[in-house]
């Protein structure tokens, strides 16, 4: 890095961004080596500050939520992170059917927040330890619910730091899909239209999903589902009947939990947790002729620049 640049981020970013930041302590999976910038905006016109001077150096960025879906290289990553964490993106505001929030809440704290009031849509979101952005980039869902049947709004900062705000007509969403996840954008708020339930059915729901999820999730570090389920069959299934459940690869292990997620023993490597990956998409492939497709997002060194 430029020690000019180096010196301007620590001197405009004060308190804000670090150099050369371990990944592994952001993300469920412990995983993952230094991003050379690792910046967490306090407020929109930081953030438009920053992706002003991304632009102008031309280095490229990601944008992190709360690391429970994503695996970085042990390498880590040339370029910048953002992470979404700070206080100033986590609030929630109620009117009526509508709930805006910025991009860093918890989708367990949304869960909660609208459970108390009685308002339904939300409760699959329960025991997710995504945020309101990230569930909108990948279209999160469970127990036939998803993101995209909620979503009114999205407000967001593009990569020449111009406010868009998306309607929901303007967004297409299919399973783990977003139209949005192709643009280069920064989602900073979020507007959800729910409907009006009661408190006594909608916490009956939340408690049943939480308690599936108990159930299923292991305790040891993972990032949940590490692929998508195919049409015809559950990716769990396909992995299973390949023999694999319990399979172990340096640190990293399939789940005897729930076979389509991979566990951290420890001391794996991100290396250990990508070959293992690989040889499930293999063994799957060679067995039934079926392309596994992660769910998880493998976040290389080096990414292309925007």
């Amino acid at each position: 890095m430029e020690k000019s640049l180096k010196e301007i981020l620590e001197t405009k970013f004060k308190g804000s961004v670090f150099i050369d930041e371990p990944l592994a302590g952001y993300t469920s999976l412990n995983v993952g080596g230094p991003a050379d910038i690792f910046f967490i905006p306090d407020s929109v016109e930081s953030l438009s500050g920053f992706l002003r001077l991304l632009r102008k150096y031309k280095i490229s960025f990601i944008v992190l939520g709360n690391g429970s879906n994503v695996l970085f290289s042990d390498k880590g990553l040339r370029g910048a992170v953002i992470s979404m964490s700070h206080q100033g993106f986590k609030r929630i505001e109620v009117e009526s059917n509508c709930v805006r929030c910025g991009a860093g809440v918890l989708l367990s704290e949304l869960s909660r927040k609208t459970e108390s009031l009685g308002l339904s849509g939300c409760e699959f979101m329960a025991g997710i330890p995504g945020t309101a952005a990230g569930a909108v980039i990948s279209n999160a869902g469970a127990f036939e619910q998803d993101t995209g049947k909620i979503i009114e709004r999205v407000e967001s900062l593009d990569f020449s730091s111009r406010r868009r705000v998306f309607q929901k007509n303007d967004l297409k969403f299919s399973y783990r899909y977003c139209s949005l996840s192709v643009c280069k954008l920064v989602i900073i708020g979020i507007s959800f239209m729910l409907t009006q339930g009661n408190v006594v059915s909608v916490s009956r729901r939340v408690e049943e999903i939480k308690k599936r999820r108990e159930e299923a999730f292991p305790e040891l570090p993972n990032a949940g589902s590490i692929f998508k389920n195919p049409d015809s069959i559950p990716a769990w299934e396909l992995i299973d009947e390949s023999g694999l459940r319990n399979m172990r690869l340096g640190g990293a292990r399939v789940s005897m939990k729930h076979s389509n997620m991979i566990v951290n023993e420890g001391k794996a490597t991100s290396k250990d947790i990508r070959n293992l990956v690989e040889i499930i998409q293999i063994k799957v492939l060679e067995k039934f002729g079926i392309a596994l497709e992660p769910e998880i997002r493998i976040v290389p060194e080096f990414l292309n620049v925007q």
